[in-house]
């Protein structure tokens, strides 16, 4: 009698998933979440094994985000190993071990294989269908706005595909050719055949195939810089970007991707012009006004009716969200399949309509990436770090939005990891840079994908369109093509009101500016200089704010003896020290943000705050003592150590106290063997803010009477802090 598996059987039922859990004993698996941390700071038994030399051991406290942020920030492995439950299968038995949970952790596909389930395998069934449905019409767009060959599209929409499926750890990121990546593509393209061959042109035979072999060596640099930045781990830096400098960035990609297309809508790409070969957006709107009457209107119309329908759908799936039949309408392949009908039916390439035509039904062939002049590699480079941050940005917020949705978490550093893999591979089989899609993400979401098998089924059905179905689309008009990344492009700026409403509501003028300025240079110089210069006012930005150290200027609130608060935050119910200035260090301090702490100091002692002007006369009077008070500082560097030092000896120079309270015994013995304890006088080291206070206070008084020719201390309420 034949049995049927039920939903949540294995798909792969010969595994025995019991004796396996139990051969791998007390090393716990890893799924899609980071490895469990060991039980404990101080606990011996447990310890992690580095992968990299010259890192150091220990638990790293400082991140605590949804991932390990590869969770453990010093070893590169997240999870500890325990020692007394390794078994009695001897140092081989353990080695074995290790290396089975350290290949489940960074190749996921071994974790979640095992336990896949027919349910799982339905639901992805579904979502990667779903999402080859967008994604084949969009890659064989994106394959002519890089200035390639259509097929290349969706080469660049299989291999990364398949490659993200083994090494990703988003369930729901949909890689594949993007619109951004595309048309700095098609910019990079066109600069590198013109310099090497100014009579070149994009009709030319041997066009395409330089311009396959210019893109295989940008894959190949987008898919190493991004690999070695997850090894590296640098997955943090997509926190880098200002939110507002991408905003204006992607809103002016989108307004040149609409001006760009523009002349393939209206069909005048079949005239000769006088356009330049890098005319600017505004070149472009001009040129097409100039000779609007000379448009092919079939060609027009074929433009204007599907803009429309893409429109109207997208408009549709927006009121109607909770429609789940209409959300999984495929509006791009509708408009693809209606149109191709059509245009064989009627026969439109009779009347002037371009179409796709023939395109050879092939696998790709394998071939390195190879560049006949090393000169230009160092143009590429840029041009490939430049896509490269773009494609990561865009990709690692996607992961985190989606697996925080669907409450499960993703690894930055392994992302990347994973992405340039796949871009690696992508390059031999004749790809352009491929990243994360929001647009399929989200419809791989709400298709209720399950687990990366969705973007593994979605590669495959690419496969067979390149093997069999690539006939079916002889017929599609190219201006449909160009519809499609208007369309596109459209809905890149759909965020754009509602985000400058918010800047400007919350009155956040610097980001407007920078918004801006990002926008216009843009559109009018090109997008390599629109990113680049985003990029350096992004970390501009940063390191303006990290070089300023945070510090807080404290008083005693009204009524209390021993609550001191900051001043600004309560400044009608704190009452200043009369002489000293008790300050509060609010972050760490290291080389970059102790440049300013001594200008910053004096600002608070002369005006009690740092809004005022340093031109503004002093508002109090010089300061005897100084206490910091250092609790929020958790660490600090050998150069700042330094300053602190020459920030004492100037304070004692004036015959003023300093007292440092709440330092942390691991701190105060930075300060002992830099020699600062000493300087500030090893009675000076407090645990409380008003015992600083107190003493300070008896030293005015020893002072006082010992002007008066008589001293006398009060030993019994002298404080010191170890």
């Amino acid at each position: 009698m034949v049995t049927f598996p039920n939903e949540g059987s294995p798909l792969l039922p010969s595994i025995n998933t019991q004796s396996l859990q139990a051969r791998r004993g007390s090393v716990h698996q890893v799924t899609f979440s980071p490895l469990p941390r060991g039980t404990g700071e101080g606990d011996s038994d447990h310890f992690r094994y580095p992968l990299t030399p010259g890192l150091r051991l220990g638990r790293d406290t400082t991140h605590s985000s949804t991932d390990d942020e590869d969770g453990d920030a010093t070893v590169g492995i997240h999870g500890s190993i325990d020692r007394t439950r390794e078994g009695n299968g001897g140092p081989v038995a353990s080695t074995w071990k290790r290396l089975a949970t350290r290949l489940r952790y960074y190749v996921p596909i071994v974790s979640w294989l095992p336990e896949y389930t027919w349910s799982a395998l339905s639901h992805d069934l579904r979502a990667g269908i779903t999402v080859s449905c967008l994604l084949i019409p969009q890659a064989l767009s994106y394959g002519s706005l890089a200035k390639l060959d259509p097929i290349n599209g969706l080469y660049t929409a299989l291999i990364p595909n398949l490659v993200y499926g083994i090494f990703g750890t988003s369930r729901h990121l949909a890689m594949g050719p993007e619109a951004l990546i595309s048309t700095l593509m098609g910019t990079i393209i066109t600069d590198y055949q013109h310099t090497l061959d100014p009579s070149l042109t994009d009709s030319a035979p041997d066009a395409f195939l330089s311009a396959a072999g210019v893109a295989r060596v940008v894959c190949f640099l987008v898919g190493l810089i991004t690999f070695l930045m997850g090894i590296f781990r640098l997955g943090f830096l997509d926190s880098i970007l200002s939110k507002a400098l991408l905003r204006g960035f992607v809103t002016a990609v989108a307004f040149v991707i609409i001006c760009g297309q523009l002349i393939p809508l209206t069909g005048l790409n079949r005239i000769p012009g006088d356009l330049p070969l890098h005319a600017s957006p505004v070149d472009k709107v001009r040129y097409v006004v100039a000779h609007f009457q000379q448009s092919h209107w079939i060609t027009l119309g074929i433009s204007v009716s599907c803009i429309a329908f893409l429109v109207g759908c997208t408009l549709l799936k927006r009121r109607y969200r909770r429609v789940g039949w209409l959300q999984q309408i495929p509006e791009i392949l509708v408009t693809v399949v209606v149109t191709t009908v059509l245009s064989y039916v009627l026969g439109w390439q009779d009347h002037g309509v371009a179409i796709f035509g023939n395109v050879e039904a092939r696998f790709p062939h394998p071939t390195l990436p190879r560049i006949p002049e090393p000169i230009f590699y160092k143009d590429l480079l840029t041009s490939a770090m430049l896509i490269s941050t773009i494609g990561i940005v865009e990709s690692i917020i996607i992961a985190r939005e989606y697996a925080s949705k669907n409450h499960y978490s993703v690894s930055p550093n392994r992302e990347l990891v994973a992405i340039g893999l796949a871009n690696l591979a992508g390059c031999v089989f004749g790809a352009f840079p491929a990243f994360g899609s929001l647009a399929r993400s989200r419809l791989n979401d709400r298709a209720k994908a399950r687990t990366q098998m969705s973007g593994v089924i979605t590669g495959l059905v690419v496969l067979v369109t390149i093997l069999f179905l690539l006939p079916c689309f002889h017929y599609l008009p190219r201006t449909v093509l160009s519809a499609i990344i208007f369309n596109t492009a459209l809905s890149l700026l759909t965020k754009t009101p509602r985000e400058l409403r918010f800047l400007y509501r919350v009155g956040a003028w610097h980001d407007l500016t920078l918004f801006t300025l990002i926008f216009v240079s843009t559109m009018l110089v090109s997008v390599e200089v629109g990113i680049l210069l985003a990029v350096i006012l992004s970390l501009l930005t940063v390191l303006q704010r990290t070089t300023v150290p945070r510090i807080t200027i404290l008083g005693r609130r009204t009524g209390t003896k021993d609550q001191f608060v900051p001043i600004p935050d309560y400044p009608d119910s704190v009452e200043h020290v009369e002489g000293i200035m008790v300050v509060r260090i609010e972050e760490p301090l290291f080389f970059a943000n102790t440049g300013q702490l001594q200008a910053r100091l004096k600002r608070l002692e002369l005006f009690g705050d740092l809004a005022t002007h340093p031109s503004e006369r002093a508002r109090l009077p010089p300061a005897s003592a100084v206490v910091f008070d250092v609790e929020q500082m958790p660490d600090l560097d050998a150069s700042a150590l330094a300053i602190l030092r020459e920030i004492v000896e100037s304070y004692h120079l004036r015959k003023v106290t300093v007292c440092f309270v709440h330092l942390r015994p691991g701190l105060f013995t930075a300060f002992e063997r830099s020699g600062l304890s000493e300087k500030v006088g090893h009675g000076l080291f407090f645990t409380e803010v008003p015992e600083a206070l107190h003493y300070i206070e008896q030293s005015r008084s020893f002072t006082s009477v010992s002007s008066g020719g008589e001293a006398q201390v009060d030993t019994d309420n002298e404080t010191t802090p170890y």
